[in-house]
């Protein structure tokens, strides 16, 4: 396959060779250059192609005819669709972790109230929450089982917890509270349950 990219990579900067046939074979390294999982963990910025600078020459070349220019202009879109929805993922996911961390930071609170060692936490200035900046691993916690589509909010995820049995719903929020207690961070060591009286690691 190497092989054949690079040939194909030698047609389309060969000046040459006639412009449809460039174009043809820029977008067939394209395609294989932004194939499915290509652009998982990029930042949008980060997401580019050899073709795809091949196509923006193209397009603002002043002696391009009207069709190759539009051949490059449609090429090009392809690459920004995939930078804007690694942006869309990026924001989602960073959203995610700052919700995850808020919610990680009550449950230590109200744990250490619980064990008595808050106010001792607070005058020692022990660390015992996670900070935004940090890299943390986010999990499904088991509320979001209840989500039936990507397009449930939740709301809906709310109206059919508590359609449950109370039963059910208080091992949901054991579950829940239990998920979020074993959230660390990622970057530093984080073993924030020897602050209980109770040590539970």
């Amino acid at each position: 396959m190497a092989g054949s990219l690079e040939r194909l990579r030698a047609i389309y900067w060969d000046r040459m060779v006639p412009m449809g046939r460039r174009l043809r074979a820029a977008e067939h390294v394209m395609r294989y250059e932004l194939g499915p999982g290509s652009a998982v963990g990029l930042e949008p910025h980060e997401i580019a192609s050899d073709a795809y600078k091949f196509f923006a020459l193209v397009a603002h070349a002043p002696d391009v005819s009207g069709p190759h220019r539009q051949s490059a202009l449609e090429a090009m879109t392809v690459v920004e669709n995939a930078r804007a929805v690694a942006g869309a993922k990026g924001r989602e996911q960073g959203e995610q972790r700052i919700l995850t961390v808020r919610m990680v930071n009550a449950e230590r609170s109200l744990a250490l109230r619980a064990a008595g060692d808050w106010e001792r936490v607070l005058r020692e200035n022990r660390v015992w929450a996670l900070r935004g900046e940090e890299e943390v691993e986010v999990r499904e916690l088991p509320d979001q089982g209840l989500r039936r589509s990507p397009t449930d909010g939740i709301g809906d995820m709310l109206n059919r917890a508590q359609a449950q049995p109370a039963s059910e719903q208080e091992a949901r929020r054991e579950a829940r509270r239990a998920a979020l207690r074993q959230v660390r961070a990622k970057n530093r060591a984080d073993a924030w349950e020897r602050l209980l009286e109770l040590q539970t690691v």
